[in-house]
């Protein structure tokens, strides 16, 4: 199988009643979709990536150009405690 990659942003509530909403948006296309449990929006998204075959990650990307995808420093940042 080959090797796919896709953004996907998801937003989750969990109402009263113990009522879970998960949305789901597809960040390349801006499909996006409700679902009732995180199984079903884990569907969704792999019936999403299935669909784009030609969808490659960020470093096959920059290896099929040629290039070296570089990698940018990442800064952490200490939180402060929740008091």
């Amino acid at each position: 199988m080959a090797n796919r990659y896709a953004s996907f942003l998801l937003r989750w509530w969990h109402l009263d009643d113990e009522v879970k909403r998960v949305e789901v948006e597809q960040i390349a296309t801006g499909d996006r979709t409700f679902a009732p449990t995180m199984s079903r929006a884990v569907e969704w998204m792999e019936a999403r990536v299935e669909r784009s075959p030609g969808a490659r990650s960020p470093a096959q990307g920059a290896r099929a150009e040629g290039g070296e995808r570089e990698r940018p420093e990442c800064e952490r940042t200490r939180l402060p405690d929740a008091r």
